[in-house]
């Protein structure tokens, strides 16, 4: 039983991993929220939206309360850590909470906006976050989104079984305080990958069921080298801090209820249903 869990887990993985950055925020909103398609399915590039952490996915949200839902993010944890004060998380929020359900639209205008727009809203999102906690909050802040977006593992898989691939970007590598330089080159790096996921999309495929292994395979190689290149931009000083951020993952994300087993279930939880940030 273990083991079918297991290759389902697979083919979603792969699916996801090929379109997270297209319905990605601009690469913050699917670091926010691993799009769509990582979020839903909780495959660990993105595995949480910005406004999943904050509790600001439902605009009547109460301050400092969860997120909201079965299994939703602990963004009171969250809150508690940063050591927000009221006035703090109503400014971190409001810059964040997804501008559609902001205005009573739904969430389905995303998908009509194009990979500049997004990035535009996700810089502009992230501007709004080290506005409303200042410098020292912020980096910390930082830290823990790439945790959050730390891959969660699954434990029915068997022995030998290839690691998720970690989905980077300029917004998930946020506390490696990169370079104007290193940005302009990631940004490439996950332009790039983008175009490669939707011309696949376009090529066919409505969901993971309908995937080839070599689909499949395609994606996990795209993303893995998409990775790899994106390693390659940063410093052996932010390596090691990649290193170390990814030590202390599995701890935070256990506190703050993200990627963790719905009960019941031996997988890791299958996301939260829709993790668009936007």
């Amino acid at each position: 039983m273990k083991q079918f869990l297991w290759i389902a887990a697979v083919a979603v993985t792969a699916f996801a991993l090929s379109l997270n950055a297209v319905a990605q925020q601009g690469g913050g909103q699917r670091g926010q929220g691993g799009a769509q398609f990582g979020g839903a399915f909780g495959v660990g590039g993105g595995a949480v939206s910005l406004a999943q952490l904050f509790g600001a996915t439902n605009p009547n949200a109460p301050a400092g309360g969860p997120g909201g839902g079965a299994n939703a993010v602990n963004s009171a944890e969250l809150i508690s850590m940063l050591g927000l004060t009221a006035a703090e998380t109503t400014a971190v929020r409001d810059a964040v909470r997804p501008q559609q359900r902001a205005q009573g639209q739904g969430g389905g205008g995303q998908g009509q906006l194009t990979p500049a727009e997004r990035r535009t809203r996700t810089d502009a999102q992230w501007a709004g976050i080290e506005s409303a906690l200042g410098a020292e909050k912020a980096k910390k802040f930082k830290e823990i989104f790439f945790q959050a977006n730390v891959p969660t593992v699954n434990p029915n898989a068997p022995a030998g079984a290839p690691a998720p691939v970690m989905n980077l970007d300029v917004y998930v590598l946020g506390a490696l305080d990169l370079t104007a330089d290193q940005k302009t080159r990631i940004n490439r790096i996950t332009d790039e990958r983008d175009a490669a996921a939707r011309a696949a999309m376009q090529g066919g495929g409505g969901g993971p069921q309908q995937m080839t292994p070599e689909m499949r395979a395609a994606a996990v190689e795209r993303n893995t080298k998409a990775s790899d290149a994106i390693k390659a931009v940063l410093t052996d000083a932010q390596k090691a801090k990649m290193t170390e951020l990814t030590a202390g993952a599995a701890a935070l994300k256990a506190k703050l209820n993200i990627g963790q087993p719905r009960q019941g279930q031996g997988g890791a939880r299958q996301g939260q249903g829709g993790a668009r940030n936007n």
